[in-house]
């Protein structure tokens, strides 16, 4: 949202390329999730759980999405005050359609999420080698499985 904000310029929202979604969906998903642990007190996780319920009901998952620029969670979320606002989040939103899970080494690989930003971003802004920048990367997180996850098994 920020960029909408601080822009010089119309900023414009492209989908994502890529083939059928029953065969290759393209619009990876990510980002952090929402939990209650378990060893808590039955009545913190009572708690927890009504305020999760809060927190994620088709409302609030607009107002947070308008807010942050994070898609809606809930599919029965009405966005279409969201859009009317922010046009070019009807991209993102036509593109939940064809998600995919984002690669779990992302998540479970401790630094792994900074890795493969920075070998995008030499990509992208260095005009780095794809398959000299992709090659080094799986050295790298394949020495954080190795080290950091593999021992822990």
């Amino acid at each position: 949202m920020g960029i909408l904000k601080t822009a010089k310029f119309d900023v414009g929202a492209g989908p994502l390329p890529g083939g059928p979604a029953a065969t290759s969906p393209v619009c990876p998903t990510g980002g952090a999730g929402l939990g209650i642990p378990k060893a808590i007190p039955k009545e913190n996780q009572l708690a927890a759980a009504t305020f999760l319920k809060f927190l994620t009901s088709p409302e609030n998952t607009v107002t947070f999405a308008g807010a942050t620029g994070y898609m809606p969670i809930r599919k029965s979320a009405d966005v279409s005050a969201l859009v009317a606002k922010t046009p070019q989040s009807k991209v993102a939103i036509d593109q939940l359609t064809v998600t995919r899970t984002q690669d779990r080494a992302r998540v479970f690989f401790p630094g792994a999420d900074q890795e493969m930003a920075k070998s995008c971003a030499n990509i992208l802004t260095q005009q780095a080698d794809v398959h000299s920048e992709m090659t080094a990367l799986k050295a790298t997180l394949t020495g954080i499985y190795d080290q950091d996850v593999k021992p822990n098994l």
